[in-house]
């Protein structure tokens, strides 16, 4: 087994063999050859990094912006809806006796939403992380407890998984 050292020489030597015949040739050039040479050099380094950096950042930025822009009409119509919901939600209260945490943990296994994790924040107010929930089970969902219980979003964070059409992941913090 040859070590690290021994690799290194041997390339080098291998890369001098192939330099040496483009070194003397870039020798025999003229100084104008020399001077078109290394200005189309630098054309070739200059479109290569166009092709291979710029424009890709460039389209995953678009794409980016795209999917922003389609959320806002979504925003928009949540936005909408809001007094329709806070007149329709009216008398609904939390049930005697069952905590904020209880009644979502259980109305979450009722509606098959899974719960990845809950924390209380503040009084009367609990997060709640969900993985991977259908955009519209959830939205049933949250309407769901809205009427029956009272509880409202008071801050909600919702992200699409672009591996799964229709599927998102939410954080959510409910008050009831």
């Amino acid at each position: 087994m040859t070590s690290i050292r021994d690799q290194v020489a041997e390339l080098t030597r291998k890369l001098e063999d192939v330099m040496t015949p483009v070194s003397l040739r870039y020798n025999a050039l003229s100084p104008v050859e020399r001077l078109t040479l290394a200005g189309l050099s630098g054309v070739i380094v200059v479109v290569l990094t166009i092709v291979l950096i710029w424009t890709p950042l460039y389209e995953w930025k678009e794409n980016k912006l795209r999917s922003l822009l389609s959320y806002g009409g979504l925003v928009s119509w949540i936005q909408s809806e809001a007094p329709k919901v806070r007149q329709q939600g009216g008398n609904a209260r939390l049930p005697a006796g069952q905590s904020l945490q209880a009644v979502l943990v259980k109305d979450a296994q009722r509606a098959k939403v899974t719960l990845q994790r809950y924390e209380p924040k503040g009084e009367n107010e609990l997060r709640v992380w969900i993985n991977e929930v259908d955009f519209e089970v959830l939205i049933g969902w949250l309407d769901n407890l809205q009427r029956r219980y009272g509880v409202s979003v008071t801050d909600v964070a919702i992200e699409h998984k672009p591996t799964s059409p229709g599927v998102v992941k939410a954080t959510i913090v409910f008050s009831g």
